[in-house]
């Protein structure tokens, strides 16, 4: 048995813009990190990125209604629309889930087209170190 140390989520990390050049090298990696490593048993997620959707919602706040959401749609566009519909080719069965972003609100995000406003908000069971969870689960 692995040791718990050993599960690992992992974070597909790109940064803008997400222009049509770039998105096909973010499907391009995508595909060859997934391929190289989806059968590697310590893998339990995977994330489109890490601290992104909260680094949206903070740092939008002060933009016009127009500006954010354009910025909200790159965001969608680059994790949603190339890293999750690629990660979803190559794996078609969902052997592992897939998160837009960590932290997030998971399923609740999802509902807000992928850009909560509080990406972090412990209503929908996001602790304050999510690793606490593996920590109480698995003593």
């Amino acid at each position: 048995m692995y040791n718990l140390y050993f599960l690992r989520k992992i974070d597909f990390l790109f940064s803008y813009p997400a222009d049509d050049a770039f998105l096909l090298n973010v499907q391009n990696e995508v595909r060859y990190q997934v391929q190289r490593l989806q059968s590697h048993p310590s893998i339990v997620l995977w994330s489109g990125n890490n601290e992104n959707e909260m680094g949206l919602a903070s740092y939008t706040r002060s933009l016009t209604p127009e500006e954010r959401e354009r910025y909200k749609d790159e965001y969608r566009k680059l994790y949603i629309d190339t890293a999750m519909a690629t990660l979803n080719q190559i794996d078609p069965h969902n052997s592992r889930p897939f998160v837009a972003s960590s932290p997030s609100n998971g399923i609740e995000s999802a509902r807000e087209n992928y850009t909560s406003i509080y990406p972090n908000n412990r209503i929908y069971g996001m602790p304050r170190n999510p690793y606490q969870i593996y920590k109480i689960k698995f003593r």
